[in-house]
C-alpha cells in the first residue's frame, strides 16, 4: 500500500508541484514536497485509524506521540529529497511536449 502511495505522491511532485516550488537546489525542492504529505497523514489520515479502532479522532493527530510525528516527519522529508533528486535529472532528459 505505501509502494502505491508513494508512487502516487511521485506523480503528483512531477505534474503539480515542480514548478511551483520555487527552489533551485531539487533535494530541497522535494524535501519541501515531502512536507505535504506528512501533514496530511498527520492531521487526516492517522485521526481517521484511531478513530476507527474505538478511540477519539484527536487521539490520532500527530500519530499520538511527537516521537512518532517526528520519525514521520524524518521519513516523509527523506522521501521527498529522493523524489527531488530522482525528478531533476529525469525532467532535463525528458522533453518539455507543452512548450514546443
Amino acid at each position: 500500500m505505501h509502494f502505491m502511495i508513494g508512487t502516487i505522491l511521485a506523480v503528483g511532485y512531477g505534474l503539480l508541484f515542480y514548478d511551483k516550488i520555487k527552489i533551485s537546489k531539487p533535494w530541497l525542492r522535494g524535501a519541501v514536497y515531502g512536507i505535504i504529505p506528512w501533514l496530511l497523514a498527520q492531521l487526516l489520515v492517522m485521526p481517521m485509524m484511531t478513530s476507527m479502532n474505538g478511540m477519539g479522532f484527536s487521539a490520532g493527530l500527530f500519530s499520538g506521540s511527537t516521537l512518532m510525528a517526528a520519525a514521520s516527519l524524518m521519513a516523509h522529508l527523506l522521501f521527498g529529497a529522493v523524489v527531488g533528486l530522482i525528478y531533476s535529472p529525469a525532467r532535463s532528459v525528458v522533453p518539455n511536449i507543452s512548450h514546443g
